[in-house]
């Protein structure tokens, strides 16, 4: 409640932390153990966009592919959704693509997505929050990695002057 950014800081930092996105050995996408099947999405809101927080969290309540939400320590809101990805190699593709569907979700472009959390290793702060959602079986949100894997690759090679294209999954 204070505006004061120090003091803000300071409380943050004594609030526990976790890493949605998996266990780590060391806090760097290379020290991933287990690429968990969530991921955080993190609305940072406005002075002006603080009296709409709760219809926030209550809309991401209403989402099947939500394991969570709540707000978080700066008055936003965090939902952490499930999602089928198993290749923590194109975690950053799968968030992108659920950053689309959030945004088309909530339905109001004026709020600031927190892309940070596209990170792999990202840690987020859990805050108190009483009236938090918890669904105990969320459906996973759908990531399709064949359309981030049939981009068509041209590649020239020195000894040959034709271009080669090869597209992935062998098609």
């Amino acid at each position: 409640n204070t505006d004061n950014a120090t003091l803000q800081n300071e409380w943050k930092n004594t609030l526990p932390k976790v890493t949605w996105n998996g266990t780590f050995l060391y806090r760097n996408r290379k020290g991933l153990i287990n690429y968990s099947g969530l991921t955080a999405i993190d609305i940072d809101l406005t002075k002006e966009q603080i009296g709409e927080s709760q219809k926030l969290k209550e809309t991401f309540a209403k989402d099947p592919c939500v394991l969570t939400s709540f707000f978080t320590p700066r008055l936003g809101v965090k939902a952490v959704y499930a999602h089928d990805n198993t290749d923590p190699a194109l975690h950053k593709e799968m968030y992108a693509k659920l950053v689309e569907y959030v945004k088309l979700t909530i339905g109001n472009s004026a709020y600031t997505i927190d892309t940070s959390c596209s990170d792999i290793s990202r840690v987020n702060n859990l805050s108190w929050d009483p009236d938090i959602y918890i669904n105990p079986s969320p459906i996973p949100f759908h990531f399709d990695p064949t359309l981030v894997q049939k981009k068509i690759v041209n590649v020239k090679s020195v000894a040959s002057p034709q271009p080669h294209a090869s597209i992935c999954n062998g098609l």
